[in-house]
């Protein structure tokens, strides 16, 4: 979402309600800007002034630290014309005859610990509209500000789907485990949650689904309204609210509020109201039907739809007033040809329509069906997304949409996953992965579809783009890609079967089942080999490739990055080629093959400048600067990490730019420039604290102790070797634990405090030991025998140091102390 001032005013304006509100959070987070904002005349007038001179990601940041809770219940403020904070929540519509049961449904959610419920009652009852009415209940405002929100689960075929559902009503960031995200945005603040048609998945997957519940009803200041027609498998803590229908005055009330109150006295209502037998939805359908008619002819042709419906070949036994009254207004003529003819089709898309998906595909070109079928009565508009009601949907099951209609819609959603699939994982993927969420139960639905008609090539490649996002996003399954590999074998498309192979991989990629990826990849290689699909015999290779480097089968990974090099330079793909050698050279760095390592950084470098790929060229700079780093070529290490740093800091990579910093240091340090390593030294450790990495900033904070004790700086060194080791420990980096000890120790020494070197210098040593880390063991006894007081005990330190050489073959070390200590060793 982009941050507008305008946005930024509303919000403040519900968080900060009184003028010591702006004025105390002001002074403690903007102070700079304090006396210009002081100058405002009331309060709307102070938070315009602070919105005009902070800068607006600040800002939010600030607001949300000091008020999370109001920042919550009001972030979706941010947004022009935004009453809610997730999926646009439909009006209530009439609610007659309920005041009673929204009075207590209102007490139960809006207490410290809300109590769920659940609304039950036939089709048509009103359960929806009281639900949706509490959501919009001014009370419920107020409790919950824009944190209400309303999943439509008539169509979840289990617990995923009705977990997908309510991560769409949510508005969550489609990323896989959707719960977690579900849970993270629910504990933000207290939200009401209404789960409408429960009974759907609870049927289906009753386990499952009432883990779901539980876990939903546990976070703290969460309030869940449920509907459903039966409560046989009541939840376990729900209230159970009945919801009957509607008595003789109750149903009058409720016809009058949608025909008007001229009705009240026409004696046909006499006639009418009966049919409904009391049931709201079926009341307000006969209503619209009739429209200003006589009501003796409403009456009339309710009769000859009854009369229909049982002759029906499919018919029910004994029609109900919902299906009748469903079935009148199908066949009102208040609805046009296009938007009767499109009801099938809307009934298939579970995720309901888009306006301007409708005008695309409808042959009007407008979305006028949408709102013919949300006037009657017959779907939901939430904010321009029209869902058919489930009743309806329910009615016309059996019927299947027009050829033409279907072809279009299909032609709509495939475009949607072409468009958008391939951005996953991109700089653009986070707005595509939000829209392909919103739809994404229409794109799989119409994909499927699709494979019978005149766009299957377009469907199989559609199936293929959404890979990466049915991966990583939790919405979609599998099953539209295995049904397009099956599609593509059926047809003989050997690329599209290898393509659906592959991106069949991708999915397991994405969801962390790697040995799955592999075994997949592995079996859509040769398919493409039969395609003679260069471009795609490559990209296969290069999965492969990074699969192994993962788990650090380098000679796997070598050969594979090594067979698509080929490919990529025979096709013209030098950003595919300059990749795989790039590779090649990390792989060698690994291995310790510095010289092999050094070539290939040079071999793809100038091929990335020539493409303009800064961040690849950056990477290959820093590759050739560590190794003349590693190989203590400081001249040249030094010269490189420069160039690359500003190149680093331009593209953002922090951690990049740290490690620079770090290897400088070093550099300076070795040299004895203590001054300058001191510099990049604290240059470094404020971007190594800010990015978490404790490992790293206790690392630098070591060495910072390291140019102190350099200087016999010794409370500043011991202070950085304290300050390191909390950090080091956390990380469980051994090695430097021990090493930031032994300093400790070098220091007490310095100072002539024995007991502490000696107690430093043990505890060193116990590490050194566990790391079987000769070198370090040997220069440790060679200390201990510095604050020997025993002639003995000195020596058999020395011993100990010349052993633990021995076992590296130094004698050069062991040489050193015989000059030193003649005569001993």
């Amino acid at each position: 979402m982009v941050l507008t001032k305008a946005g930024l005013n509303r919000l403040l304006a519900e968080v900060l309600p009184q003028d010591a509100d702006v004025d105390a959070f002001v002074a403690q987070h903007f102070g700079t800007v304090a006396r210009r904002v002081a100058r405002g005349a009331d309060r709307a007038a102070k938070i315009a002034l602070l919105v005009e001179n902070a800068d607006a990601k600040v800002l939010l940041d600030k607001i949300s630290g000091a008020r999370p809770d109001a920042v919550a219940r009001n972030e979706h403020l941010l947004a022009e014309d935004k009453r809610v904070a997730g999926a646009p929540v439909p009006d209530a519509g009439p609610c007659v005859g309920r005041h009673a049961l929204l009075a207590d449904l209102g007490a139960r959610v809006r207490r410290d610990a809300p109590e769920p419920v659940l609304l039950v009652g036939g089709a048509g009852l009103g359960k929806t509209t009281l639900a949706l009415a509490l959501l919009h209940a001014k009370a419920s405002v107020d409790r919950f500000g824009g944190r209400r929100y309303v999943a439509h689960l008539d169509t979840a075929a289990d617990t995923d789907a009705a977990v997908v559902e309510v991560s769409r009503a949510l508005g969550v960031v489609p990323e896989a485990p959707l719960q977690d995200r579900i849970g993270d945005a629910l504990r933000r603040a207290p939200a009401l949650v209404v789960l409408d048609d429960l009974d759907v998945p609870l049927a289906k997957d009753p386990a499952n689904v009432r883990d779901l519940l539980q876990k939903l009803t546990a976070i703290p200041g969460v309030a869940v309204i449920a509907t459903a027609r039966t409560d046989a498998a009541r939840p376990e803590g729900f209230h159970v609210a009945d919801v009957k229908p509607l008595d003789e005055a109750a149903a009058r009330d409720a016809f009058c509020a949608v025909a008007g109150e001229a009705r009240r006295s026409d004696p046909g209502l006499a006639f009418a109201l009966p049919l409904a037998s009391g049931n709201p939805l079926a009341l307000a359908l006969l209503a619209r039907v009739a429209g200003d008619g006589p009501l003796d002819l409403a009456v009339r042709t309710w009769h000859q739809k009854q009369n229909e419906l049982l002759m029906r070949e499919d018919g029910p036994e004994e029609a109900s007033a919902i299906e009748i009254a469903v079935a009148l207004a199908l066949a009102s003529g208040r609805l046009s040809e296009e938007a009767r003819r499109l009801v099938p089709l809307f009934a298939s898309l579970p995720n309901g329509v888009r306006a301007d998906d409708l005008a695309n595909f409808a042959a009007s070109g407008t979305s006028d069906a949408g709102v013919a079928l949300a006037a009657l009565g017959l779907a939901q508009d939430a904010s321009g997304r029209y869902r058919i009601r489930r009743a309806v949907r329910e009615l016309v099951a059996s019927q299947r949409p027009g050829f033409e209609d279907s072809a279009k819609a299909t032609q709509r959603y495939t475009a949607l996953a072409l468009s958008n699939g391939p951005n996953i994982g991109w700089p653009t993927g986070d707005d595509s992965a939000a829209r392909l969420a919103l739809d994404s139960d229409n794109i799989e639905v119409m994909i499927l579809r699709g494979f019978d008609g005149p766009h299957r090539i377009a469907c199989i490649d559609a199936a293929v783009a959404l890979a990466t996002f049915i991966g990583s996003s939790g919405h979609c399954t599998p099953r539209v890609v295995e049904r397009a590999r099956d599609a593509a074998r059926e047809g003989g498309d050997k690329l599209g079967e290898a393509d659906c192979t592959q991106a069949l991989g991708d999915i397991a990629l994405a969801r962390g089942e790697v040995d799955e990826a592999r075994a997949r990849y592995l079996d859509a290689l040769p398919i493409f080999h039969q395609a003679r699909a260069g471009l795609s015999i490559a990209a296969c290779l290069m999965r492969l490739g990074d699969i192994a480097a993962e788990r650090d089968e380098y000679d796997e990974a070598k050969l594979r990055y090594s067979d698509a090099a080929p490919f990529y330079r025979h096709i013209g793909d030098k950003l595919g080629e300059a990749n795989c050698v790039r590779n090649l050279a990390e792989i060698a760095a690994m291995r310790d093959d510095l010289d092999e390592a050094r070539e290939r950084y040079k071999e793809a470098l100038p091929i990335f400048n020539e493409l303009g790929d800064k961040a690849a060229s950056a990477i290959c700079m820093k590759g050739i600067a560590d190794i003349a780093f590693q190989r203590t070529q400081y001249d040249e290490a030094r010269v490189l990490y420069q160039e690359v740093g500003p190149l680093l800091e331009e593209l953002g990579d922090r951690l990049s730019m740290a490690q620079c910093l770090q290897n400088l240091g070093d550099i300076a340090f070795a040299l004895g420039e203590h001054s300058v390593a001191e510099g990049h030294y604290q240059k470094a450790l404020p971007i190594l604290k800010e990015l978490g990495d404790k490992l790293a900033e206790g690392t630098c904070l070591s060495t910072l102790g390291d140019v102190a004790l350099a200087c016999t700086e010794i409370e500043d060194a011991q202070a950085y070797y304290l300050a390191a080791l909390p950090l080091l420990r956390e990380a469980s980096e051994k090695l430097g634990e021990a090493n930031c000890i032994q300093s400790l120790g070098d220091i007490a020494l310095t100072q002539f405090e024995h007991d502490a070197a000696r107690s430093h210098y043990e505890t060193a040593l116990g590490l050194f030991t566990a790391l079987k880390d000769d070198y370090s063991i040997g220069w440790t006894h060679y200390r201990l025998a510095q604050v020997a007081a025993d002639p003995d005990i000195f020596k058999n330190h020395l011993y100990a140091a010349r052993d633990a050489w021995l076992r590296i073959s130094r004698q050069d070390l062991i040489d050193d102390v015989n000059t030193e200590f003649p005569g001993i060793l």
